[in-house]
């Protein structure tokens, strides 16, 4: 009865033609427990979905949710705070 976590971490260093049934399986065992599922990947590196019959791996936006971690210069003010304090360290 009580919450576990599921961590899958760099789903892209598995073959692309296979992450969506990797992703699919573990949706499949997870769903309905108390158990999240959390996997860290590279976006353009992923293939979360295959349309077919049935269905395989999970869709974003239905299935699961997408948190982006990447500091990146889109997010100047984020990005330059960050580096500061890496060069701060050093």
């Amino acid at each position: 009865g009580k919450q576990s976590y599921l961590f899958l971490d760099d789903l892209y260093h598995i073959r692309s033609d296979h992450q969506a049934e990797v992703v699919d399986y573990f949706h499949r065992i997870t769903k309905g427990t108390n158990t999240w599922l959390k996997i860290g990947t590279i976006k353009h590196r992923t293939q979360w979905y295959f349309f077919g019959q049935p269905p395989i791996g999970m869709k974003l936006g239905d299935d699961a949710d997408e948190i982006d971690l990447d500091v990146t210069l889109e997010k100047y003010d984020l990005t330059k705070e960050f580096l500061i304090k890496v060069l701060d360290q050093f």
